[in-house]
């Protein structure tokens, strides 16, 4: 990481009550930013923002919501004037077959892993771009590849993908990174929805080989620094699955429902 590249900049960071976006709210404050994370639960971060109580703010709020998105990006502008970044980590997963997944469950999963990113770099373009600053947005190789179980999800997030190579072509002065993770090694799984809306509750064999959190946010913020536009972190398995895809599509679709076996 460069010296003091996050010197009292402003970063605002979603889903930081756990997880990556914990791991990656954690290197930001290391690296003297201030931070603004949104959390579902406050007590979530009591033990980080004890230690650095003058440079983490956080914000009670619901991705899924717009109106809290753009409350967000505004009580993030009143008190600091700019914003320098956003790492957009929140999400949620399912684990359901497609005929019986639930039309309401579906557009919760739109709201929350696609649509609030909408609502944020809408709320948040013109200041990011006055400082040519960073729009990051954690997206999937499910975002590249359609896996069985995970219909919704896997929409999402190339929903995602498509959304953010789009705004890049348009907003030349902004540094848009999309991040295509493979599995890494949190409760995901665990808090997954289910076709009726209720937790999935299992934590799945390539969740709990996945890769370590810490690591998947210290790639995330190098490739962030480097200006990259896209990464792919991913284990040997989900690279090869790209690449069957790629070059052998037909060797792909069957190999995939023994991959991607709902758990």
């Amino acid at each position: 990481m460069e010296e003091n590249y996050f010197e009292k900049k402003i970063f605002l960071v979603t889903g930081a009550g756990s997880g990556l976006g914990y791991e990656t709210s954690k290197i930001l404050l290391q690296g003297n930013a201030i931070v603004f994370a949104m959390i579902r639960d406050p007590s979530s971060m009591k033990s980080l923002r004890a230690d650095y109580e003058k440079s983490l703010y956080l914000f009670q709020g619901d991705v899924s919501r717009q109106k809290d998105c753009e409350k967000y990006v505004q009580t993030a502008l009143k008190k600091y004037k700019h914003i320098h970044g956003i790492i957009h980590c929140a999400g949620v997963g399912l684990r359901s077959y497609a005929k019986d997944l639930d039309n309401e469950v579906f557009e919760r999963i739109m709201r929350t892993n696609f649509f609030s990113l909408v609502y944020l770099y809408k709320a948040a373009r013109a200041e990011i771009e006055k400082k040519h600053g960073h729009f990051v947005a954690v997206s999937s190789i499910q975002g590249l590849i359609a896996v069985p179980y995970r219909a919704a999800y896997s929409a999402s997030k190339h929903a995602l993908n498509a959304y953010v190579n789009c705004i890049r072509a348009e907003d030349k002065n902004i540094h848009f990174l999309c991040v295509n993770f493979g599995y890494i090694r949190t409760n995901f799984s665990f808090n997954a929805l289910d076709g009726r809306g209720g937790k999935y509750g299992k934590n799945s064999k390539g969740q709990i080989k996945g890769m370590d959190s810490v690591r998947a946010a210290q790639m995330m913020i190098d490739a962030m620094i480097k200006r990259k536009r896209e990464i792919t972190p991913a284990g040997f398995r989900e690279k090869l699955a790209l690449q069957i895809h790629r070059f052998f599509p037909f060797l792909y679709h069957r190999l995939i429902f023994r991959y991607g076996q709902l758990e």
